[in-house]
């Protein structure tokens, strides 16, 4: 259950927020074919975004709808066309400014690691790093990050964000070596501010 997601009518001024269940019921005086759709702050995060499901509305009518994210697949698919290997994962999230929160569309975003690799009897070990530019609502998304240490960073007009270091592990992920996130999957959230 997605709880706390906006839920309205496309077009209208009609909406409501889901339950802690997940559940909405909205009451519109309108009669029609319309979309419904929704909104949630997680959603915005990933880049995922979902279509309008049409419902037709009659006075004195009920009508339900089963609305639903996207499965983690299609979230992947959807940023890294290419697709991604088992052990690899993609970070999205937004660069926004830190005085006023505003998206900072252009900014570039680095996400470096090490890449290691088995040769012969001995590893071979190089930087890397990969160079995302976020589009006009601030969002980016970088691709086949690697299990092990990322950092990341944004720049933006001559500013650049801290670093956040990000070490995943099998169980889940580090940040900053402070903080512990279990959890599973391919897709992950940074959010980059940018002081100016």
């Amino acid at each position: 259950p997605l709880a706390g997601a906006t839920v309205f009518l496309v077009g209208t001024q009609y909406r409501t927020r889901t339950d802690s269940l997940g559940r909405f019921a909205l009451t519109a005086p309108v009669e029609g074919t319309f979309g419904v759709a929704f909104s949630h702050p997680r959603l915005d995060s990933l880049g995922a975004r979902v279509a309008p499901q049409a419902v037709t509305l009659r006075r004195g009518e009920r009508t339900h709808a089963m609305l639903g994210l996207p499965s983690e697949e299609r979230i992947v698919a959807s940023l890294c066309p290419d697709g991604l290997a088992d052990s690899e994962r993609v970070i999205v999230g937004t660069v926004r400014d830190e005085q006023g929160g505003a998206p900072l569309p252009g900014a570039v975003v680095e996400a470096s690691w090490a890449s290691v690799q088995q040769i012969g009897g001995g590893l071979n070990v190089r930087p890397l790093t990969v160079r995302v530019t976020a589009d006009s609502t601030g969002a980016y998304a970088v691709c086949n990050v690697p299990h092990g240490r990322v950092s990341i960073h944004a720049s933006a007009g001559g500013a650049t964000s801290r670093p956040t270091v990000l070490s995943f592990t099998t169980d889940g992920v580090w940040i900053d070596q402070q903080e512990f996130r279990s959890a599973y999957g391919q897709v992950w959230t940074a959010l980059l501010t940018i002081s100016r």
